[in-house]
C-alpha cells in the first residue's frame, strides 16, 4: 500500500512540475506575418519574417506583447507591387507597424499603429500551443480594414482592392 501511495504522489507531482506555464517574460523567436489582399481579378499576399517582439504573461495566463515589423520587409514576390504598397501605406513617413497585444485564453485585443493611425481591434480564435522545448506557438489573424487606417485603396482596372486586408500571424515565443 505504501508503494502504491508513493507512486501516486510521484505521478501527480510530476504532472504539476511538468505542466507548462505561460507566466514570465517572452521574446519573439520566429514569425511569419502575411497580409492578404483581394481584388476582383486576383488575390495577392505579402509576407515578412522580420518582426521583433517581447511580452509578459501573469499567473492566470493573461499576456501582453509588443510586436514591431518594418513595413518594407513585406515581400509579395513582385518588386513593383511592393514599392507601390510602401507608397500607399506611407512607409517612408511611418516605417514600422507596431502592435500592442493583450491576450486572454483564445481571444484578445490589439492596438495597432499602422500608416500613422492607431486603432484597437478585437482578435478572435487565437490558437496557442505549448511546444516540447518550453516555447509556445501562436496563430492569429488581425482583421485589418484599410479605411480605418486612412489608407486609400489602390485600384486595378478602375476597381479598388477590398477594404478588408487581414494579416495572418504565425509566431513562436521563447522565454527571455
Amino acid at each position: 500500500m505504501t508503494k502504491f501511495l508513493f507512486l501516486i504522489i510521484l505521478f501527480t507531482s510530476s504532472l504539476t512540475f511538468g505542466a507548462f506555464t505561460f507566466e514570465g517574460s517572452w521574446v519573439l523567436s520566429e514569425s511569419t506575418m502575411t497580409y492578404h489582399v483581394t481584388h476582383l481579378l486576383k488575390k495577392t499576399e505579402g509576407t515578412s519574417h522580420s518582426a521583433k517582439g517581447k511580452g509578459k504573461c501573469d499567473k492566470s495566463g493573461d499576456c501582453e506583447f509588443l510586436v514591431a515589423v518594418p513595413v518594407k520587409s513585406f515581400d509579395s514576390g513582385n518588386s513593383n507591387r511592393d514599392l507601390h504598397m510602401l507608397e500607399v501605406v506611407k512607409g517612408a513617413a511611418h516605417p514600422m507597424i507596431v502592435a500592442h497585444l493583450k491576450i486572454h485564453k483564445n481571444s484578445g485585443e490589439a492596438e495597432i499603429e499602422f500608416a500613422g493611425v492607431r486603432q484597437t481591434l478585437e482578435i478572435k480564435d487565437i490558437q496557442v500551443t505549448d511546444q516540447k522545448d518550453k516555447s509556445f506557438h501562436v496563430i492569429l489573424q488581425l482583421p485589418i480594414v484599410l479605411s480605418q487606417f486612412k489608407i486609400e485603396r489602390p485600384s486595378l482596372v478602375t476597381v479598388a482592392i477590398d477594404d478588408n486586408t487581414p494579416v495572418s500571424i504565425d509566431a513562436t515565443w521563447r522565454r527571455q
